[in-house]
């Protein structure tokens, strides 16, 4: 399955750098995937909310972040996996 549903942010920079700061203020609601994860972050997220997900995939989590500390001040909630 596809990675993410939701890709943010820039792991390997091959598109560009996403700085610790860089991607912030964003807000993710009322999704559901089939993928390996709802939301996935590449680089880094910062003073963001994340809620209302729906994961079908038990496998996995709803939400990746690929980078140490890449996810900071990320209010999640209402996350839910279920086996579709």
């Amino acid at each position: 399955p596809h990675e993410g549903g939701i890709l943010l942010g820039e792991g390997d920079a091959a598109y560009g750098v996403n700085y610790p700061d860089g991607l912030k203020n964003i807000m993710i609601s009322n999704c559901t995937s089939n993928g390996r994860h709802v939301v996935n972050v590449g680089g880094y997220l910062c003073d963001s909310v994340i809620t209302n997900l729906v994961n079908r995939n038990p496998k996995n989590d709803a939400v990746k972040a690929y980078k140490p500390n890449g996810l900071k001040n990320v209010v999640m909630s209402n996350i839910v996996t279920t086996a579709e």
